[in-house]
């Protein structure tokens, strides 16, 4: 076995103020313990103009809050990684908060607790 860490790569929209927090033990009110994010790697200019932060992840078992702007809007959501499976899980707000508490493995959470489509998604357009 090597000693080479892998990394799960996460994207993040710049510019605004993104960042992405390392999710720690929580309490049993379900508040969290955020940790400084090491993990960040650079910004990359796109072909578009825009620009994105780069962010490796550690191949383990992790939550982290997300914040960044969409669309010219704020939005926060919430990441799993899993150690051995090299996908970024999507998760709800409640999941992470289900894991904070322990009260749940993180396999259990990701399968159980995906994040669901805002509403706003779903409305239809004025005309």
């Amino acid at each position: 076995m090597g000693n080479e860490e892998t990394f799960h790569e996460l994207r993040v929209a710049y510019p605004g103020h993104p960042y992405v927090a390392v999710l720690g033990p929580g309490c049993l009110t379900g508040k969290f313990k955020m940790l400084k994010n090491p993990f960040y790697s650079r910004r990359e200019r796109l072909a578009d103009g825009s620009q994105q932060q780069v962010h490796l992840l550690p191949d383990h078992d992790l939550t982290y809050e997300i914040e960044e702007v969409v669309a010219g809007r704020p939005t926060r959501w919430y990441a799993a990684t899993l150690g051995g499976d090299p996908n970024l899980y999507r998760i709800s707000e409640y999941g992470a908060k289900v894991y904070a508490r322990r009260e749940m493995t993180l396999r259990d959470v990701v399968r159980e607790h995906p994040e669901r489509p805002s509403l706003a998604d779903f409305r239809d357009e004025e005309g």
